[in-house]
């Protein structure tokens, strides 16, 4: 009931003021908890949000894999639920779990379902603006032609 909702307002706060401390740990252990009470609650759309929250961590950790598993986690949901903008966020992430991995093409392949889902995404645009800096602007045409959605970028 209302006791859940006031758990929730308080693991929100915590999670992030411990992620932003670079405290994992305790991070993972508000997503943990937070993530029981909305499945208790069938809260599927936070479920999704909470699953890529925890991600989030664990790409800031450096664990590609176990950040990767929870986005996809995030996208069978929001897939479920038609939800576009969020499946953009989600792919979005592992486009930039990928990068941080140095898997270039693999970025790539995100960021292009991202903006197929929701063309014009930012962070998507800003991405994709680091990476052409990053690499330089030959090295980036030749790796966009692969890909229909990134060619006018």
């Amino acid at each position: 009931g209302s006791q859940s909702y006031l758990y929730i307002a308080v693991f929100k706060t915590q999670k992030s003021s411990y992620l932003n401390l670079k405290d994992y740990k305790k991070s993972l252990d508000f997503h943990d908890k937070d993530l029981q009470i909305n499945n208790e609650l069938k809260d599927v759309h936070a479920v999704s949000i909470i699953l890529d929250n925890i991600g989030t961590v664990y790409l800031h950790m450096g664990e590609t894999d176990l950040c990767i598993d929870y986005f996809k986690k995030s996208i069978s949901i929001k897939e479920k639920l038609g939800e576009k903008y969020g499946l953009a966020v989600s792919l979005n992430n592992i486009g930039e779990a990928y990068h941080r991995a140095h898997n270039i093409k693999k970025s790539f392949e995100y960021i292009d379902k991202s903006l197929q889902c929701y063309p014009g995404y930012k962070e998507a645009l800003r991405l994709l603006d680091y990476i052409r800096e990053e690499i330089g602007e030959s090295s980036f045409k030749d790796l966009i032609k692969h890909h229909s959605n990134l060619k006018h970028y």
